[in-house]
């Protein structure tokens, strides 16, 4: 016979109570009583206030018991409604805090018959444990069914160990492949650094060395510009002596040669004509021939080479693209996002910058232009001669007009 237990509120011997956390025991009917009061998850005990969490089964069979003491059903009819809701309980995937007590401890009742207690396990099948009247059903025929108690050192050194087994192997190669990749993630922390001062390093270098290469560009064009610019100052000197010459020859003409001469100034000016032909021919012929040698001298002595210029923009143009074109570091195998920053730094917009003409050839090309023109055309003392020269004829021709009228 049973052994019942006591209701520590109602004093009631029952079958079926519910185990608080406090050791207190409440029958089903008290329980479902003090759920509906509280309306919460957490029942508290009314005689020392300590608070039991209930699981979803254990309050799906209170507010059922609450329902059935709401309809005042009959003991009869209480008792079935008892053994249905003991089913619904056992067949929950998780444990219900409600139980059947008895000498031997917890009871745990098979899944078919719910007033059966689960004595057998089928090792052909592997399903949960049932009771004697299963297997008198013949639901396990010619099947492996062993006595759960008798057999449970069996499947305690077979199965459970099989299964520790398996679950520690796992564990360790998790533990194995998660040392390897913080290994991993170490090793590129250290990558990328190292990267990085070599690049910060490299870069130092490269700044180094074109502020050098600048220093050393600019100083060769004024050394350049600055020896040019001296010899043409000596030949702007030269040229200027001329242009005294030939001032004194102009002024000479002037006084020498008036519109009304008297009979002595045109004696005068015979003279002048006959001493000094040979020297004014001489002098206009001498700065021709240095002219020849000026213009030679601007197309090629004091000519800066336009192809070195423009030869000097395309390797600064080409070191700039190198640069440019640099790649970043990246992996044996770049995702998506990695391939499209790679594309847009190959495409960076900076580029088009190198597409276009730089003011400095520019200025190349419009001097090329002007150097292309004749020395002539381009040179204002060109002028002064000429107008010297046909003076000079003029006096001649004057001079041979009154010479003949004589």
């Amino acid at each position: 016979m049973e052994d019942l237990l006591e209701c520590t509120k109602c004093g009631n011997e029952v079958d079926q109570i519910l185990a608080l956390s406090c050791e207190h025991n409440l029958c089903l009917q008290c329980s479902a009583k003090l759920y509906n009061k509280l309306q919460c998850q957490t029942l508290v005990c009314e005689i020392c206030s300590s608070q039991t969490l209930l699981d979803p089964s254990a309050i799906e069979v209170l507010q059922d018991m609450y329902k059935l003491q709401s309809s005042r059903m009959s003991t009869a009819n209480l008792k079935s409604s008892r053994q249905q809701i003991q089913y619904q309980a056992s067949t929950h995937s998780k444990a219900s805090q409600i139980h059947l007590n008895t000498q031997q401890g917890l009871t745990v009742t098979c899944q078919q018959h719910a007033s059966e207690e689960a004595l057998l396990y089928c090792y052909t099948c592997e399903t949960p444990c049932f009771c004697m009247e299963c297997y008198l059903q013949g639901l396990h025929k010619n099947h492996e069914v062993k006595n759960v108690q008798k057999s449970y050192s069996i499947i305690r050194t077979t199965k459970a160990d099989q299964f520790y087994q398996k679950v520690k192997s796992s564990q360790d190669q998790l533990l194995q492949d998660q040392c390897k990749f913080a290994a991993k993630k170490k090793e590129l922390v250290e990558i990328n650094t190292s990267t990085k001062m070599q690049i910060q390093s490299n870069f130092q270098e490269l700044y180094k060395a074109l502020q050098l290469k600048e220093s050393e560009l600019i100083q060769v064009a004024d050394d350049t510009m600055c020896e040019k610019v001296k010899e043409i100052d000596a030949e702007v000197q030269k040229i200027q002596a001329q242009m005294d010459k030939l001032n004194d020859v102009l002024s000479d003409i002037e006084s020498y040669f008036p519109d009304h001469p008297d009979q002595s100034q045109s004696i005068m000016a015979f003279n002048y004509i006959a001493l000094n032909n040979r020297k004014i021919d001489q002098l206009t012929r001498t700065i021709l021939t240095e002219r020849n040698t000026w213009g030679a001298s601007l197309q090629l002595q004091y000519q800066l080479d336009p192809q070195s210029i423009i030869q000097q923009i395309e390797d600064i143009r080409s070191t700039k693209l190198k640069i440019m074109s640099l790649r970043a570091l990246e992996t044996a195998e770049p995702t998506i996002n990695e391939k499209k920053m790679y594309e847009r730094a190959r495409d960076d917009r900076t580029k088009r910058l190198f597409q276009f003409q730089t003011p400095l050839q520019s200025l190349v090309q419009d001097e090329n232009k002007e150097n292309n023109q004749s020395f002539t055309l381009n040179n204002g003392e060109q002028t002064q001669l000429s107008e010297f020269q046909r003076k000079f004829q003029e006096a001649k021709r004057t001079l041979s007009q009154r010479q003949k009228l004589n």
